[in-house]
């Protein structure tokens, strides 16, 4: 005898779950998108977000840059746009007008003699970082519901899970991606020794100062960081 029950007739199926998702998930996916299929705990089956709000007709090249003027010093280069993880760090948005902001950015220690064959990856996802810990949170979630489900011998609520768990991953894989650099001949010896320095100004008045070597000014404020998806083109 089997443990799972299905309605008799095939009228009475209803996938009301589908809509409740699009609801709880859809309007805030958005914002978090990028972030959000940076990790690979994205690869997770579950509920939400609701898969088709991962779906889009095309996929970022770049990651998005702010307007912003500002200088590199002593090359002289001008820069008209703050990549996406400069702005993570100086978060100009809350910047008060008129405010002076200084920092001193280096390369992180151990990784000076380094000689980077390919473009390095700018930036990695924390282990427990927010989104991460959401992502698995729902995951758990859904394993927890279908466990119930079949306490309950609910066919059609068994098979709705799998079915939408199972679309959420494949919508994820086909957008997970990483970070990477123009390539520049990477090495952070030698002629990335170079003293440079950065001076940013807002469209609100405030100044950013910022002391690095020329390797980091190349990678933070002047190379725009692209988004390598593990699924190409075609697969997506």
């Amino acid at each position: 005898m089997s443990i799972l029950h299905f309605p008799p007739s095939h009228h009475n199926w209803k996938f009301d779950l589908v809509g409740l998702l699009a609801i709880l998930g859809e309007s805030i996916v958005s914002e978090v998108v990028q972030p959000l299929t940076a990790s690979r705990t994205i690869f997770l089956p579950r509920l939400l977000p609701a898969p088709h709000a991962l779906i889009r007709p095309s996929r970022r090249t770049a990651l998005p840059s702010t307007p912003i003027t500002g200088v590199a010093t002593p090359s002289g280069h001008l820069i008209t746009s703050l990549p996406y993880f400069a702005d993570m760090i100086h978060q100009i948005d809350r910047l008060e007008p008129c405010q002076v902001s200084e920092y001193r950015i280096r390369v992180r220690s151990g990784d000076e003699n380094k000689a980077y064959h390919r473009p390095p990856k700018l930036a990695k996802v924390k282990p427990l970082a927010p989104l991460r810990v959401l992502t698995i949170a729902s995951f758990l979630w859904t394993v927890g519901i279908l466990v119930w489900a079949v306490l309950l011998g609910d066919g059609p609520a068994v098979v709705a899970i799998v079915l939408v768990g199972t679309a959420g991953s494949m919508h994820s894989a086909a957008s997970f991606w990483q970070s990477t650099t123009r390539n520049y001949g990477y090495s952070t010896s030698g002629a990335g020794d170079g003293r440079e320095g950065v001076v940013l100004r807002t469209r609100e008045g405030a100044f950013i100062v910022v002391h690095c070597n020329a390797i980091v000014a190349r990678l933070l404020y002047m190379g725009d960081a692209r988004c390598d998806y593990v699924a190409g083109g075609m697969q997506y």
